[in-house]
């Protein structure tokens, strides 16, 4: 996850922001290291739907990056594959803001990995 890029890091912290929203799941927290000085585990994020789409779409974004999908016709088409998804979030927000907010963290992104223009 690091591959000596400093963008990596945030990965496991926005995994673990998207999924740790509820005490059920306190020992998946513990195993990905969510504790504190003495270790014991923090407490849960709340659930900010907000806020969780905006952390998806930059994890989208990372894995596009470590599989090669660089082309930002290439992420487009591979969104189209969830209309159920595009078709709730049109309804919602007037577009497809998971896809477009990934295309913008893909954006962000391009002047700090190496031949990712966006």
């Amino acid at each position: 996850l690091n591959q000596g890029k400093r963008i990596f890091p945030p990965i496991p912290l926005y995994r673990t922001r998207v999924t740790y929203t509820a005490h059920d799941t306190t020992p998946f927290a513990r195993d990905m290291g969510h504790v504190g000085a003495a270790g014991k585990v923090l407490p849960p994020f709340p659930w900010d739907e907000a806020r969780r789409l905006h952390l998806r779409a930059r994890l989208d974004a990372l894995f596009f990056h470590l599989y090669g999908i660089t082309s930002r016709d290439d992420v487009r088409h591979i969104y189209s594959t969830f209309p159920i998804v595009e078709q709730q979030e049109a309804t919602l927000y007037g577009c497809y803001r998971s896809r477009d907010l990934c295309l913008a963290s893909m954006k962000c992104l391009g002047g700090r990995v190496a031949g990712w223009g966006g």
